[in-house]
């Protein structure tokens, strides 16, 4: 997999530039599944719904699948990090209950 290749580009700063003729499932299932694997989203769903609403598009069979297979992969090691942020119903962000 390549997600903890990913993780450790990403936590050195660098910078990722993902391309392709369109932003079609692939990308789109890909970056959606890095989401959940790193624990920076606390469900398959949910990770759907942010891809879905940052690319406007519909998340098809395939990207789905790809959120899916992320599941099944190790999770990087356990480092503390904030919660996952939430999207309320009018795309504000929050950190759950209680946030100001």
């Amino acid at each position: 997999t390549i997600y903890p290749e990913l993780k450790e580009l990403l936590s050195s700063g660098a910078k990722l530039l993902l391309h392709g003729e369109e932003l079609g499932d692939r990308i789109c299932g890909a970056m959606a599944g890095y989401l959940l694997w790193d624990g920076l989203i606390d469900s398959g769903p949910y990770a759907i719904q942010v891809i879905e609403q940052i690319t406007k598009r519909q998340l098809g069979p395939i990207g789905r699948e790809l959120v899916a297979e992320a599941q099944s992969i190790p999770p990087p090691s356990a480092t503390p990090r904030p919660a996952p942020v939430r999207v309320d119903d009018a795309g504000t962000g929050s950190d759950g209950p209680g946030a100001a």
